[in-house]
């Protein structure tokens, strides 16, 4: 049921996969699920939604998995949470040297407006 709500949700049709995504809540892949689930509602601009289902991920998987970070940043971001957004972000950058490239012109953009505060 996970693997459809993400194709879905990966091809336009984020409603589609949040009706599978909350057929799949009681099985064992929570954390995926969640992650896959809060990237739906970004989708749908639902970005209170996304930001609760990144952060009832299991914590003990949170610190490892940059993916988790950069989606919560990015969710915060388009709330206009600029300070979280920045922390967030960072930490996916800390994680994956992939990332840094990725973040970048964000991370600027987002110290700049730290700045102007």
């Amino acid at each position: 049921m996970t693997n459809l709500g993400l194709a879905l949700t990966l091809t336009g049709k984020a409603k589609e996969g949040l009706v599978c995504f909350q057929r799949a809540r009681h099985w064992p892949t929570r954390c995926t699920l969640l992650k896959d689930q809060g990237v739906a509602h970004v989708q749908l601009s639902a970005f209170d939604e996304a930001i609760a289902d990144f952060q009832a991920a299991p914590s003990s998987l949170i610190p490892n998995d940059p993916q988790l970070h950069y989606d919560l940043g990015m969710a915060y971001k388009f709330k206009d949470r600029v300070d979280d957004a920045i922390t967030e972000l960072t930490r996916a950058a800390k994680w994956t040297p992939a990332f840094r490239t990725r973040l970048h012109p964000q991370a600027y953009l987002y110290m700049q407006i730290r700045q102007t505060r």
